[in-house]
């Protein structure tokens, strides 16, 4: 008769290598939200390298603390979640290169791209429109597109003015005036200071809803105690509206350089060079050995410094060996 083999129990389940797995699923997602959202380029992929460098240290090195290479174990011995893990890493990089071009765009290219995707790809459109901010010379073009937009079938169910209840717009703008004429002095203080942080860039120094900060702050009685800080946040409304435009049109100005030098050349004017200088470059510089007053008066229509000062430009000079003439915009 055979002797029966012994019975030997099942190895238990290592529960340390399903919390691996969920660890390192967890970091994946963590990795593509921080692309699609937060993270530049560079900082993504150092991030990709570190965990890969985690993984060959655990693998590899000798004295590799053991959860490291438990770590390593799992990641390189389940070759589908690897796939997957490059796969999503691509994803998170695409999805954070598109935000970052989106992000990076200037009002003007908003307005330019949603006219591009037009009612073809309407969804798209809007959001371009909705990114262009109110205080954006660009805006109350962007809010006629906006309309156009609109689905028909939205447009038809909406009631013609003649159809409305003229009394309840009244109603509720009488309501609103109220309602803000019965703020403090302090609370429109506040309300200003409110506004003035809303979408403010801390690096560019630009942002927040200056013309609802205007509107508390001219309702401060010149009298009250809180006008000498109003009279800071007005003077800090204009230096942001300045600030916007030159940083909105930074790189715009150089090709407003480079199409007036092209200009001079049609004209058959042999100008060296036309450059936009200086910090941010505000500054239009023309270097031309015949500079004249008469030359800078040509140039210097109200219209055309008009439209100069609108796309950031504070200065226009024009310069050869013997010195310069120019204008300050501001």
């Amino acid at each position: 008769m055979p002797t029966p083999e012994p019975l030997t129990p099942y190895p238990a389940k290592d529960r340390s290598n399903v919390a691996i797995i969920v660890g390192c699923v967890l970091w994946t997602g963590a990795v593509v939200w921080f692309a699609a959202t937060v993270a530049g380029q560079l900082v993504l992929v150092a991030l990709i390298l570190a965990t890969l460098a985690l993984v060959l240290f655990g693998r590899y090195h000798p004295k590799a603390p053991s959860a490291v290479a438990q770590l390593s174990k799992v990641w390189l011995s389940h070759w589908k979640y690897s796939v997957t893990i490059l796969a999503l890493t691509v994803a998170g990089l695409s999805g954070g290169r598109l935000k970052a071009t989106f992000d990076a765009m200037t009002p003007a290219q908003h307005l330019e791209a949603a006219r591009a995707d037009g009612k073809a790809m309407p969804s798209s459109a809007r959001d371009h429109l909705a990114a262009i901010p109110s205080s954006a010379p660009e805006y109350q073009e962007a809010q006629k597109l906006l309309a156009e937009l609109a689905p028909a079938s939205k447009r038809q169910q909406a009631p013609q003015p003649q159809e409305q209840d003229a009394a309840a717009p009244v109603r509720n703008v009488d309501a609103e005036q109220a309602a803000f004429n019965a703020l403090t002095a302090a609370q429109h203080l506040a309300a200003a200071q409110l506004a003035m942080a809303y979408g403010f860039d801390r690096k560019e120094r630009i942002g927040g809803d200056l013309e609802k900060a205007e509107k508390h702050l001219e309702a401060i009685p010149s009298g009250a105690a809180e006008a000498k800080r109003g009279e800071k946040i007005k003077n800090e409304i204009s230096e942001r509206r300045k600030r916007t435009a030159i940083v909105w049109y930074r790189e715009e100005r150089k090709t407003i350089a480079n199409k007036l030098d092209q200009t001079f050349l049609d004209q058959k004017i042999n100008v060296e060079s036309v450059q936009a200088v200086g910090k941010d470059n505000t500054i239009l510089r023309i270097n031309y050995a015949l500079c004249s007053r008469v030359l800078m008066n040509q140039l210097t229509q109200p219209e055309i410094i008009a439209g100069w000062r609108s796309k950031g430009f504070s200065r226009v000079e024009c310069r050869n060996d013997e010195g310069s003439i120019w204008i300050d915009l501001n």
